[in-house]
């Protein structure tokens, strides 16, 4: 089954349990049936909404990947940030300027792919998701 299918039996099944909960209500008045919907069922929307953003995820791998492709750079760019330092310090060795615009030009890259690539994978999850 996919992530699509699953998500609809998820929202069918929490409808059905919803109504079956209402049905039981009418009967089951007392002190433990108001902890038992205060401890399960309340929280029920929170958690499912957590529930689906997740399949949704796992429906959109290049997404994803991107995300995961966006972390590992920002640890390679960090792990740079020392040598970075060090050729850029002065005094600036003439030797070292081929190096300086190769750790810049990599660092730009770093940071403009990050920026980018995390503005997207938000568009696509939503706001505030």
């Amino acid at each position: 089954m996919s992530t699509k299918g699953c998500a609809s039996n998820l929202t069918l099944s929490a409808k059905d349990l919803s109504l079956e909960w209402l049905r039981t209500k009418d009967h089951w008045r007392d002190i433990k049936s108001r902890e038992f919907e205060e401890k399960y069922l309340t929280p029920l929307p929170e958690h499912m909404v957590r529930v689906l953003g997740v399949l949704e995820e796992l429906d959109s791998p290049a997404a994803m990947g991107a995300f995961e492709l966006k972390e590992h750079f920002a640890v390679v760019g960090l792990a740079l940030l020392p040598a970075y330092w060090y050729f850029w310090r002065l005094p600036l060795a003439d030797e070292h300027a081929r190096t300086r615009k190769i750790l810049t030009a990599l660092l730009a890259f770093i940071i403009w792919w990050n920026f980018l690539v995390g503005h997207v994978v938000n568009n696509l999850r939503g706001f505030g998701a």
